[in-house]
């Protein structure tokens, strides 16, 4: 029988209320729900004086509104997301706006209750946003925040830049930014999980353009560590204390695409969700950049998302134990991924199910090393192909290279020869040793890397030559003074910092690295420069060279008056006797008896200080001799041919 709410029996009911009797009845996480309850039910007692009511009835419809519907009263999620990315006084950051939406997206489709989406918030705004969101806050199960942009820390206190900042001295974050603490207190008022994510870490200009006017304040790019006073309270950063983040190449930035790919996740607890947000953003930065998480929850499990309901599974009676080994023997006969999902499609539970599973994960992970393997086969053969197509692009750019150089030195030479041609027959050319033409510059092939020793200086010499730094030998042999100075000469004219002791590969790459001549052209005084290269003077008829690179007029007579020179009567074998002659001379110089001078080599003598030349090249005649060229040469003969013989 119902009894009136005001009497004693209803007094003593009303204990049976008490928050502390409930709680051995329900879950904690109907305990708010039931509070609110009681509040109403202690209401309608008191505005309800002489009615009657079964206080049992109540009660049970009290546990009921808590407990069953539980799905109908869910946990109140609400999210406010900011994302600046056109701030006036910097460059504008690609990213923050599209993170925020991405976010509210994801957020909207979890079913959030409220999901408010700010960008390109002022100071002002900002502030007006979170005084709004704490009133949605509160009370609120789950209240996250989201924020996108520039960040930075100062003495310690983290602060969060609108797009209206300036922050031209180091006193104005305390106006112009949002401390993180004003973070904190709006979502203070949520109950199960309150969660601030800040992808804020990025390299920000704001610090290099502040002026510095107190030397007791510091200012650092990246965010400071943190740890929230209140538990069940979360703080992540896309990178970890003082350093900062990447805001990436694509849509988004990596921090904000590892969250989107695992925040949302149904059914997924948030630690969980972190730790995958860690790995994640790690391997696509090639661990350049690691998310740091700070706060501590407690032993219960809280996913930002509920987990779908899943179909009650249809009750089968138990097979009988042979039956389902025959069938387990069968799948695993056939071997493959569509045997398994039948045979456990069939079997729900058991022993037989368990060792299903097992093989079913062993046969995905071959299948998954299987596709890697393929995969980088494919990638390798790949690279090989395109490292022998550009092997072979090389090859074919220095043979068309060569061709070209050796037309052109044929051209050149070819030229060069026809304005050479005189009128008359041309005088004795003494032709100086030449610098070397330019040829193609010789590509760069792995091979280089292998040379050592006599080899690797030969190459480095050849290289000197080519790029006319180098007049010397091209042996094997490194400390020389030729070399010293070719090597100073290069390292001058090609603008290098240092010049190496010892023979390096590096050294003839940089070589190799100039196509066309390097030092330039260096002439005597007895050369003139003609397309690149030193010639010899040529004096007109009548005249010679003399060590001054002068035109002089040539001696009229070259022997010795009182003693001229008498033809040799020759012998069999076409050599002078000498002996039937008188003795020679040439000025003072006495000439040996065996030495043949026909009259009509009179022409061929050069004195002291004049340059004789021969088919190997040129030579300048010593003090006190005389150099008598075209004298006959025996058969079989051997000799510098540096320009006649020498008579002191």
């Amino acid at each position: 029988m119902a009894e009136p709410v005001g009497s004693s029996k209803s007094r003593g009911a009303e204990s049976v209320l008490s928050l502390a009797g409930i709680d051995n009845m329900i879950s904690t996480k109907a305990h708010s729900r039931i509070v609110r309850c009681l509040e109403l039910f202690r209401g309608w007692k008191a505005l309800s004086s002489g009615r009657f009511v079964s206080v049992s009835a109540l009660v049970a419809g009290i546990l009921f509104f808590a407990v069953s519907s539980n799905a109908a009263l869910a946990d109140r999620r609400v999210a406010l997301l900011v994302g600046n990315s056109g701030y006036q006084n910097v460059p504008r950051l690609p990213n923050p706006s599209n993170d925020a939406t991405a976010m509210a997206q994801m957020f909207k489709g979890a079913g959030f209750d409220v999901v408010d989406l700010r960008l390109d918030v002022s100071n002002l705004e900002f502030k007006r946003a979170l005084r709004e969101f704490e009133d949605a806050a509160n009370g609120a199960d789950i209240a996250v925040v989201f924020f996108a942009g520039h960040g930075l820390e100062q003495n310690g206190t983290n602060y969060l830049i609108p797009v209206d900042a300036r922050l031209a001295s180091d006193r104005d974050a305390q106006d112009e930014a949002i401390a993180l603490d004003r973070i904190f207190q709006a979502v203070d008022g949520a109950t199960r999980l309150r969660l601030i994510i800040i992808d804020a870490c990025r390299d920000n200009p704001f610090v290099t353009t502040m002026r510095r006017q107190s030397s007791t304040r510091t200012v650092s790019r990246g965010l400071a560590r943190v740890e929230p006073a209140e538990s069940n309270t979360l703080i992540a950063y896309a990178t970890k204390a003082g350093a900062t983040a990447d805001d990436g190449h694509g849509e988004h930035s990596p921090f904000t695409t590892a969250l989107l790919n695992n925040l949302g996740v149904p059914g997924l607890d948030i630690r969980f969700a972190i730790g995958q947000v860690v790995d994640e953003v790690k391997k696509t930065t090639g661990n350049r950049q690691e998310p740091y998480w700070y706060g501590s929850l407690g032993g219960e499990a809280i996913a930002l998302v509920p987990p779908k309901p899943q179909p009650k599974p249809i009750e089968q009676s138990k097979p009988p134990s042979a039956e389902v080994r025959l069938d387990y023997e069968l799948a695993k006969e056939i071997g493959t991924k569509d045997a398994w999902d039948a045979f456990l499609n069939t079997y729900k539970t058991g022993f037989y199910v368990d060792l299903a599973k097992a093989q079913l994960a062993k046969l995905m992970a071959a299948e998954r090393e299987a596709e890697q393997a393929a995969a980088l086969q494919r990638a390798e053969e790949e690279r090989r192909a395109k490292a022998a197509a550009e092997i072979e692009r090389q090859k074919a750019e220095q043979q068309a290279a060569l061709q070209r150089a050796e037309q052109e030195r044929l051209a050149k030479a070819a030229a060069e020869a026809e304005r050479a041609k005189p009128a008359d027959p041309p005088p004795q050319i003494a032709t100086a040793m030449l610098a070397p033409q330019t040829e193609p510059r010789p590509a760069a092939t792995p091979a280089a890397a292998s040379l050592g020793g006599g080899a690797l200086i030969q190459d480095i010499k050849k290289e000197l030559k080519r790029v006319g730094c180098y007049s010397g030998k091209l042996d094997d042999k490194w400390p020389s003074a030729d070399m010293r100075s070719a090597i100073e000469k290069f390292a001058k004219y090609a603008k290098l910092t240092s010049v190496p002791n010892e023979p390096e590969v590096d050294f003839l790459d940089a070589i190799r690295g100039n196509s066309d001549r390097v030092c330039p052209l260096e002439c005597d005084a007895r050369q003139v420069e003609s397309d690149g290269r030193c010639i010899a003077k040529i004096c007109s008829s009548g005249q010679r060279l003399n060590a001054q690179g002068n035109c002089v007029a040539k001696p009229t007579a070259m022997l010795h008056p009182n003693k001229p020179v008498t033809p040799p009567q020759p012998t069999g074998n076409g050599l002078a006797t000498g002996d039937a002659s008188p003795d020679r001379y040439v000025g003072q110089i006495k000439l040996p008896k065996s030495v043949d001078i026909p009259p009509e080599n009179i022409k061929n003598i050069n004195t002291a200080g004049e340059e004789t030349c021969g088919p190997n090249g040129c030579q300048i005649v010593p003090k006190g001799c005389v150099a008598i060229r075209r004298l006959h040469r025996p058969p079989g003969a051997t000799g510098p041919r540096l320009g006649g013989k020498i008579f002191c």
